[in-house]
């Protein structure tokens, strides 16, 4: 229809494409599966840190998030990758998760500028939880063996990488699962 604004499924993240990381997820992945538990794994293409959700937007609002992002400030800095965790809780898990060690303060300084750049164009400010998604949890067949794993893995140290941009990112929503694309990427700048 003529006038309707195409709506655009979009996030800020920061993207994981480090081969020696997304190996270790990826065997991380399959320890999960063999608890016994059903996963939907997200896909080693898709492995990121999301900053911000916007959510379906007019693609006009994507064009003011653009201009918004020239104004984010950072340096590039060192991440870590560390221990393993859910989402809500352990005896109800919904989301398993690779937490962040160094460079968690960094992060959070970039989540607070993004609250204030974001809330000028009306989205509402939100809390942050650093962490980087494994799989969706389908059905849990063998609690005590997740809980388990995440003992083993609680404090272990995955490894690091330099961060060195923030990305918008488009979320197209297929059968297959989701498919990301860059819309804009942030190199650092102090």
């Amino acid at each position: 229809m003529v006038g309707l604004e195409r709506i655009i499924r979009s996030f800020i993240s920061v993207d994981v494409e480090d081969d020696k990381l997304l190996d270790v997820f990826q065997t991380l992945q399959r320890k999960l599966v063999e608890t016994g538990n059903v996963f939907k794994l997200v896909e080693r293409a898709n492995m990121h840190i999301t900053l911000r959700f916007l959510g379906n937007i007019p693609e006009s609002l994507v064009k003011r998030v653009m201009k918004g992002l020239e104004e984010l400030k950072f340096k590039q800095f060192r991440m870590e990758f560390k221990g393993l965790g859910v989402f809500p809780s352990r005896s109800y898990v919904r989301v398993v998760w690779v937490g962040v060690g160094e460079g968690v303060d960094e992060l959070r300084d970039i989540h607070v500028q993004l609250n204030g750049i974001l809330g000028r164009l009306g989205f509402k400010s939100e809390r942050f939880s650093p962490h980087l998604t494994l799989a969706r949890v389908k059905a849990v067949r063998n609690r005590a063996e997740l809980v388990r794993l995440l003992q083993e893995y609680d404090g272990v140290s995955f490894g690091s990488m330099d961060v060195s941009s923030v990305r918008l990112k488009r979320s197209t929503l297929t059968p297959r699962g989701p498919v990301y694309d860059t819309i804009m990427e942030v190199k650092p700048r102090p």
